[in-house]
């Protein structure tokens, strides 16, 4: 994010600032699933406490009330790349904090020699659902895709590829929860 930030504020083109803000994107998308694992990990029954999640929502909705404001603020005082500019000392305070105040991650049973602790990049891949990512991105893409060409010419071939990957993300939802209920049934 500190990053993206930096470099969109020097991005000398459109197309620049465009590549900036997409890296932001990802690197954003991956703070709210993070918060709530590190807080599902951190309790024993699995589910983080309400007080954690309403401050994670208080903390969404304040930065979605003040960040327009606070981004025309700027941008009238310091010019557009101002913007990005605060998000660096944002950054380095979140580092300082969690750095401070958050546990280590345990290390896991298994773990002996100079790679204690690391996965392996399949265990990683296989953890990370990428096909769930790709039919949901499918999803998304072909349902967008289809509403912003309303205006002028529908892309009708869109609706199908959309609702192949709802079926398909729903059919492996189902499959996975099955999955989860056998483990789950005492023997």
């Amino acid at each position: 994010m500190g990053l993206s930030s930096a470099l969109a504020a020097l991005a000398a083109s459109f197309a620049w600032l465009l590549v900036c803000r997409a890296l932001q994107a990802f690197g954003t998308s991956a703070a709210y699933p993070s918060g709530l694992a590190i807080f599902r990990e951190q309790t024993r029954s699995g589910n983080p406490p309400a007080q954690a999640l309403g401050a994670i929502t208080i903390a969404s909705l304040v930065s979605a009330a003040l960040g327009p404001v606070l981004g025309g603020f700027l941008v009238a005082l310091a010019g557009w790349p101002a913007i990005f500019w605060i998000n660096l000392p944002v950054v380095a305070l979140g580092l300082i904090l969690a750095a401070r105040w958050l546990p280590a991650d345990p290390l896991p049973a298994h773990a002996a020699g100079p790679s204690a602790g690391r996965e392996t990049l399949p265990t990683t891949l296989h953890a990370l659902d990428l096909h769930g990512i790709v039919m949901f991105a499918a999803l998304l893409g072909g349902l967008l895709g289809f509403l912003l060409s309303l205006a002028r010419h529908p892309i009708w071939l869109l609706l199908p590829v959309a609702a192949v990957a709802a079926a398909l993300l729903l059919l492996a939802a189902i499959q996975s929860e099955r999955g989860n209920a056998t483990k789950a049934a005492p023997e």
